[in-house]
């Protein structure tokens, strides 16, 4: 990053030698940068336009990302999402909802089209172990393993767990709730 901070501000001050330092700062122009996440960290992905912009303020940037971190950190004005529609043909459109300042999931799920749980087998243990707090047979057989392969990989104390004792006490107060109100 520093390396393409620095390639810019020299190449405006090469272009426009005749405003000296203030160089970056007044020259104009456009700057094309392809995957402009590539090798950051993800804090610095969710400031690296906001930067960059703030760096060279007459400079306009077009930018690709596979990032969500970028995504969520700028308006979605300012977002093409490319995709061929259904003659084949190519089409850049932004996303149909704001996803400025909203959790990098929000920009996964609904702008990438991208599930933010992983397809693997420790996310499917889970889901199916909610499904059975809700189902109410969480404490069968079946339930009990899967929830000593969750605590095996997570621990007694992570919030996963903790969420999922919060889960079944929560169905339990809706249960005697519901008893209570047929009684």
């Amino acid at each position: 990053m520093l390396a393409l901070v620095g390639d810019i501000a020299y190449r405006c001050y090469k272009l426009n030698n005749h405003l000296g330092m203030d160089a970056p700062t007044l020259t104009r122009g456009i700057v094309m940068i392809d995957e402009v996440d590539m090798h950051l960290h993800p804090s610095w992905q969710q400031t690296v336009l906001s930067d960059l912009s703030a760096a060279f303020p007459k400079l306009q940037f077009i930018v690709t990302t596979h990032s969500p971190q970028v995504l969520t950190s700028i308006a979605s004005e300012n977002i093409r999402i490319l995709y061929r529609n259904r003659l084949n043909q190519w089409e850049a459109l932004p996303p149909e909802q704001e996803i400025k300042g909203v959790e990098s999931a929000v920009a996964l799920n609904d702008i990438m089209r991208v599930n933010p749980i992983p397809p693997i087998d420790e996310a499917n243990w889970l889901v199916e172990y909610t499904n059975k707090i809700e189902n109410h047979t969480y404490d069968d057989a079946e339930g009990r393993q899967l929830r000593a392969k969750l605590i095996e990989l997570y621990g007694e104390r992570h919030p996963v767990i903790l969420d999922t004792d919060r889960l079944i006490r929560f169905q339990a107060f809706k249960l005697r709730k519901s008893n209570a109100s047929k009684v």
